[in-house]
């Protein structure tokens, strides 16, 4: 059995040559090779660790590029996905990017931000926002006077 130190030795030489991609695509073709079904543990928390560390690359690019980062998602292709496997992509959409769906609860929120923005930009938002804080006045009379 491989140590920790020599696995890792190992995955180092193996990966020096190849893009990110290609590095990307083979870590996942790896993990597609555990076939008994007591290994859904680990896989779940290899998938929690490259979640994990694609946050933090997203974070420093974020902070390289002061928040001028696109955040489309690109389709790595590996060499499950040539077989027909279930995973998104394929080797016929390799290097473009994925379409994003829409859920129904995204066009929904979207559809209350509109609204909101209309709102909070008309005349009436301004009446609410005056009666808001004429109300919070008032209330904060009253609890000062309480306290007295």
């Amino acid at each position: 059995m491989l140590t920790r130190a020599s696995l890792t030795r190992r995955a180092d030489e193996i990966a020096a040559p190849l893009t990110d991609h290609e590095r990307i695509a083979l870590g996942v073709t790896l993990i597609h090779t555990a076939r008994h079904p007591s290994s859904w543990a680990a896989v779940k928390h290899a998938a929690q660790l490259v979640g994990h560390y694609g946050e933090g690359l997203m974070m420093d690019e974020l902070r390289a590029n002061e928040g001028a980062l696109d955040l489309t998602p690109t389709v790595a292709t590996t060499t499950h996905e040539q077989n027909g496997d279930r995973c998104s992509g394929g080797s016929d959409r390799a290097g473009q990017t994925r379409p994003r769906v829409s859920s129904s609860l995204r066009g929904a929120w979207r559809v209350f931000q509109r609204a909101e923005g209309r709102f909070s930009d008309s005349l009436a938002g301004d009446v609410l926002g005056g009666v808001c804080v004429f109300v919070a006045g008032i209330g904060l009379i009253i609890f000062a006077g309480a306290l007295q």
